[in-house]
């Protein structure tokens, strides 16, 4: 199991003008967990057969990206991504 904790990027606070924008705000923080699980074969003295499953982003945690302002700020995020994947893997 892998964890990942991202704290939130600097973000400016967008004022009407009337004050100098702050930098004190930040994106939103970000936790993600990946796991995989793996049963090795041992074929020979020189050769393993592993069978493998993982999955990146287990907990389905959208990304912060960016903020756009035009007229009024919004924070633009993607995902949620997960990514499952089942395998064989050979070392020799």
């Amino acid at each position: 199991m892998r964890g990942l904790y991202y704290s939130g990027f600097p973000a400016l606070e967008i004022s009407d003008g009337s004050a100098p924008p702050s930098e004190s705000q930040r994106a939103p923080g970000y936790v993600r967990l990946d796991w995989r699980l793996e049963r090795p074969f041992r074929i020979s003295e020189k050769f393993q057969l592993s069978v493998v499953a993982e999955v990146l982003n287990a907990t389905a945690a959208k990304e912060a990206l960016r903020y756009e302002c035009g007229g009024r700020c919004e924070l633009i995020s993607a995902g949620p991504v997960v990514l499952p994947s089942i395998g064989v893997e050979a070392t020799f």
